[in-house]
């Protein structure tokens, strides 16, 4: 699931882990929206849960069951 965070995410930390206000990380910053034409966006991230990311994560290393 890719959660739409309400940080602005700029093309530098994009990938950089998403924290809650308890220093949790609780996403993985993956995309920037751009600008196209007459649509104009302005500091739209999204990110991808941190659920599917450790199970992405024990896939990679073995250690899904």
């Amino acid at each position: 699931m890719v959660e739409q965070p309400g940080a602005a995410i700029s093309s530098g930390n994009s990938g950089g882990p998403l924290v809650n206000a308890a220093g949790e990380i609780i996403g993985i910053n993956s995309a920037v929206a751009t600008s196209s034409g007459s649509v104009a966006a302005s500091n739209i991230g999204f990110a991808i849960a941190i659920n599917t990311a450790m199970s992405v994560v024990d896939q990679l290393t073995g250690d899904s069951v």
